[in-house]
């Protein structure tokens, strides 16, 4: 028998037997480390899409992908404003929700799993504050060409790691 390392892509920011969800792995991604016809199998019961994927290859795409996020929801939050509404009629954007769903996950877990990929974080991380610097920079001198060449890169970069999906006829 070989060790054949997997990695599901699929979570809650919710922990516990409370929140199991057996559906948790349904068309989510599973990084395996080799080719394992019975794993694979296992995968592909749950729901879930194997893909074989270099250990090293794992570690950095899970740093941008997975690790970066959480990070920026994180940080993000962690010097957010009062709110400027209250009650259940008071609802964010759907892209601060997200990112407000992130920012609850569980502060033990999320540091050990930033401490099991610190090389690949520091490394993604660096290379998201020099970004971030940069539009600094362009946004303090007025340089919004500057600015929109980068959302031009980003739209370009998201478009080719994630393809949206074709529209579906209603």
């Amino acid at each position: 028998n070989r060790f054949v390392g997997c990695h599901p892509m699929a979570g809650s920011e919710k922990s516990g037997a409370a929140f199991a969800n057996p559906e948790l792995f349904r068309d989510a991604l599973c990084f395996m480390t080799r080719r394992d016809s019975k794993i694979e199998s296992l995968w592909r019961g749950v729901g879930a899409h194997p893909f074989v994927i270099d250990p090293d290859a794992h570690d950095a795409w899970v740093a941008h992908a997975s690790h970066l996020p959480h990070v920026l929801a994180f940080l993000l939050f962690a010097g957010f404003p009062k709110p400027v509404g209250k009650g259940k009629n008071f609802q964010p954007n759907p892209s601060l929700r997200d990112l407000a769903r992130i920012a609850r996950s569980a502060p033990g877990l999320w540091s050990e799993i930033f401490d099991s990929n610190r090389q690949e974080l520091l490394r993604a991380s660096s290379q998201l504050e020099a970004r971030l610097n940069t539009f600094n920079r362009a946004l303090k001198a007025g340089k919004f060409q500057a600015i929109e060449r980068l959302i031009q890169e980003s739209n370009r970069r998201s478009q080719n790691a994630f393809p949206p999906a074709p529209n579906k006829a209603r």
